[in-house]
């Protein structure tokens, strides 16, 4: 396993080292030749998440979407075509009604969420995050609802905290400001307690 772990990360480091030098044809095929080595779904979001820089540093934007979209169907997150008002608001109003149940003490301790697959999915929410916005702001507010409401209710992750201030300016257009400005400022608190960024200023 520890072996496995170090070709993976060594194959991965060459992949990303070719992407950082421009090597771009290069770097897609050592994307191409991890995903097709494994079937662990950590792996696999840490690769495609990689795959969609590659894509955006190529200005293929709507590819990188695509792929980001293609995961997550295969992680079992179905994202209606076309997105829809409705399913904006349910998204967001499920996400709304978890925060509405989370205090700060329990988002303070909030475990980390220990479902692999879940991680991965909030590892692909993260990186369609990056991208999304200036593209398509009915997905990207669908998406950032959903990836709140795991973050609410399964655990902790690294990108908590981006998925909470998508959240906070998500509610603002539902009017709710009062709410908004309280998960703001519970966010900056994880954000403190947990060494990480306090997530965009949109």
């Amino acid at each position: 396993e520890v072996s496995s772990e170090l070709r993976f990360s060594a194959r991965l480091g060459l992949a990303q080292s070719q992407l950082l030098a421009g090597e771009l044809e290069a770097a897609e095929t050592g994307f191409a030749e991890l995903l097709s080595s494994t079937r662990d779904p950590g792996r696999r979001a840490v690769v495609i998440g990689r795959q969609m820089r590659l894509l955006q540093l190529a200005g293929e934007t709507s590819r990188a979407v695509e792929l980001g979209l293609a995961e997550l169907g295969r992680l079992g997150v179905q994202v209606p075509k076309p997105i829809k008002n409705r399913h904006v608001a349910l998204a967001v109003l499920g996400a709304w009604r978890a925060a509405r149940k989370v205090s700060r003490e329990q988002l303070l301790e909030m475990a980390e969420v220990r479902d692999e697959r879940i991680k991965a999915q909030m590892h692909i929410f993260g990186a369609l995050s990056g991208v999304l916005f200036s593209v398509d702001q009915l997905l990207f507010i669908h998406l950032a609802g959903i990836h709140a409401r795991l973050v609410l209710t399964e655990g902790y992750h690294s990108t908590a905290t981006v998925a909470l201030a998508e959240l906070a300016f998500a509610i603002v257009g539902m009017g709710q400001v009062a709410m908004a400005g309280r998960l703001a400022e519970d966010n900056l608190a994880l954000a403190k307690a947990r060494g990480a960024g306090p997530g965009p200023l949109l």
